[in-house]
């Protein structure tokens, strides 16, 4: 039986959620794009995710790792933001991530309950998230833990 734990992110985490970042922008890509897509570019872009939202944070964010048996599986980077629409105090999940090898496991939906409780604890009425329209598992997740689809973002490709 594995033992799967949820603790406060560290600075040394952040490798973990810079590949996270890269993986998850893959997901949302349609799988015939994927290979076209440059890894290099991708950690790039990652890295001025993390320097944004993290080293230049403008407010609270947090960050928690799931381990199995003391070997880390995943994470939820949630942090806080005022609603544009009605000037409320939200949270919004900025990236989750389980490795391949833990899923379905319920450290996906064990992260979103922490992410749940701290954008709580932080005052927020709200907890939003983004996923990749093909990104089924997710979608199902999210739905089955209370979320509603609140909009629908669209693209063109040239």
């Amino acid at each position: 039986m594995c033992v799967i734990t949820i603790r406060p992110g560290t600075e040394e985490d952040w490798d973990l959620v810079e590949e996270g970042l890269i993986q998850g922008s893959l997901l949302t890509e349609r799988p015939e794009r994927r290979s076209d897509i440059s890894h290099a570019a991708l950690r790039e872009q990652a890295r001025k995710t993390i320097d944004k939202f993290h080293i230049n944070a403008k407010g609270p964010e947090a960050t928690f790792v799931a381990e199995v048996d003391g070997v880390r599986a995943g994470f939820v980077w949630v942090t806080t933001e005022i609603s544009l629409g009605n000037g409320d105090l939200c949270g919004w999940v900025l990236e989750i991530y389980v490795l391949p090898e833990h899923r379905r496991k319920g450290i996906g939906a064990k992260l979103m309950s922490e992410a749940e409780r701290w954008t709580k604890a932080s005052n927020a009425n709200s907890l939003w998230i983004n996923a990749g329209a093909n990104n089924i598992a997710a979608i199902a997740l999210y739905e089955h833990m209370g979320f509603d689809i609140e909009t629908v973002h669209m693209s063109k490709r040239f």
